[in-house]
């Protein structure tokens, strides 16, 4: 599928250069340019303030600019702002911003009140607050919109089942464009896979041929060794300037999930996982506790109103009870304020669906605004859960999935939890086939669980809150 003539050359350049300042692993590019919008938005609003008679000392625009940089920086990470090639929704991408903003001069403030340095008006406030929005949401969108329309070209090396799941991933997202497979099986050459042609044998593709057919990665779907002389030509596209990822390696690095569809490879390869690091899980503990705390302080006010409502809706009790699984397979019971009908589960064990008949009327509002779990925070301080991890299920669930899908006791590694991975990035769960795609978001948490990755969950769970989103 080579690209046209005369603009290849110029469209590749300007494309990799795009790719190569965008898809950064860590985001570091992004975060220097988040503290120079913060640096730049406190300066001109200084700069603009009708109420400001004479401007402060260059030292101190810096080092108290540059202290509210660093907090829009960091805090813009925590949460959860994306890169462009994310391909995150438009809403998102706002609310994520608004709450980074607000967040990081609710700390500023706190900061520089406290150390008495001065305060400030409400016009170099909103000023300040108006252009770090701005600038954190207005790159992002339009170069996202960009990469939509000049996706980054994939080909894929291996045309098996890894290649066909690869494939169906990749052309899931507008930021990909899969150019075709290469497999050694001359059979294949010219077929159609999951819509994409297969274009040949590896030694037919040199580092120039790629870039002339635009083509800026290269994904290794093999299952098996790679003989020397395949092995050498892939290292030579490395150094020829092409990326060459795993499979395993792109679902993480792009897609934030680790996929066990086609084996154990992609565990087996990857780092090891950090669960026995005793600081991380001390750090979540207290965080469990101090969260489950203020949340169960602000909320049991209105406990009773909501046990009223519950009665006067229908018939039965205002609290629920049902064993779920927790950390090493030990069972527990998980209390929620009653949603359902009695006779919901008459005919044995279900899966909860959206617009589930046996959900009552208020029982839906409970659900859409995630109220129903308000007493789980009970289970989060007892220790049977955790603020954020994987989503507890039912021993039957469980002992089904677990026979049916590779590596889904791995989930069990951790403590359940209100919230996850799992649950902000993929769709509420009904199915056995929504419990594998939710296992390799869970999965990806298990392998990199830590105090900053929870929090961003927690800030990126509230724009879904107040979308209803469940």
């Amino acid at each position: 599928m080579p690209a046209t003539a005369g603009n290849t050359g110029r469209k590749y350049f300007f494309n990799t250069l795009l790719a190569s300042s965008l898809h950064s692993k860590n985001g570091l590019r992004w975060r220097a340019w988040d503290f120079l919008v913060a640096l730049g938005a406190f300066w001109i609003a200084f700069s603009l303030s009708p109420h400001t008679e004479k401007m402060p000392a260059v030292w101190y625009m810096l080092t108290v600019g540059g202290l509210y940089g660093f907090l829009l920086s960091t805090v813009s990470r925590t949460c959860g702002v994306p890169q462009p090639e994310h391909g995150i929704t438009t809403y998102e991408l706002l609310v994520t911003c608004l709450l980074a903003v607000g967040m990081s001069y609710f700390i500023f403030s706190a900061i520089v009140g406290l150390t008495l340095v001065r305060t400030y008006g409400r016009y170099i406030v909103l000023v300040t607050a108006a252009l770090s929005t701005i600038g954190l949401f207005s790159p992002r969108f339009f170069l996202g919109q960009f990469l939509m329309r000049q996706p980054l070209g994939v080909m894929i090396y291996g045309a098996g089942s890894q290649g066909k799941t690869c494939a169906r991933k990749l052309l899931e997202s507008s930021m990909f464009r899969v150019v075709g497979f290469l497999d050694s099986k001359e059979k294949l050459w010219g077929e159609q896979i999951e819509g994409v042609t297969v274009l040949g044998h590896i030694h037919d593709w040199t580092p120039e041929r790629l870039r002339s057919a635009n083509v800026e990665m290269v994904v290794l779907c093999v299952r098996t060794s790679l003989i020397q002389a395949n092995a050498e030509q892939l290292a030579g596209l490395r150094a020829g300037g092409v990326e060459l990822l795993t499979t395993g390696a792109l679902f993480e690095q792009y897609f934030k999930m680790v996929e066990v569809d086609w084996g154990s490879l992609p565990l087996l390869a990857s780092r090891p996982f950090i669960l026995h690091n005793s600081a991380n899980l001390a750090a979540k503990r207290l965080m469990d506790i101090a969260v489950a705390s203020m949340a169960l302080i602000l909320t049991l006010p209105f406990w009773p109103l909501i046990a009223l409502l519950i009665k006067l809706d229908s018939k039965g009790p205002v609290f629920y009870s049902q064993p779920r699984v927790r950390r090493h397979g030990k069972h527990f019971m998980l209390y929620k304020f009653r949603s359902m009908g009695l006779d919901a589960e008459k005919d044995g064990a279900q899966w909860a669906k959206q617009n589930d008949a046996r959900v009552t009327r208020l029982g839906r509002l409970l659900r859409l605004t995630r109220v129903d779990e308000l007493p789980q925070l009970w289970n989060v301080l007892r220790g049977e859960m955790s603020i954020v991890g994987p989503r507890p299920e039912r021993p039957e669930f469980v002992s089904e999935l677990s026979k049916k899908i590779a590596f889904y006791d791995q989930r069990h590694l951790l403590p359940p939890g209100l919230t996850g991975w799992a649950q902000i990035r993929y769709r509420y769960g009904a199915s056995e086939e929504d419990a594998r795609r939710k296992l390799a978001y869970d999965l990806y948490y298990v392998r990199n669980m830590s105090l900053l990755l929870d929090i961003e969950i927690l800030l990126r769970t509230i724009p879904l809150l107040m979308r209803g989103s469940r």
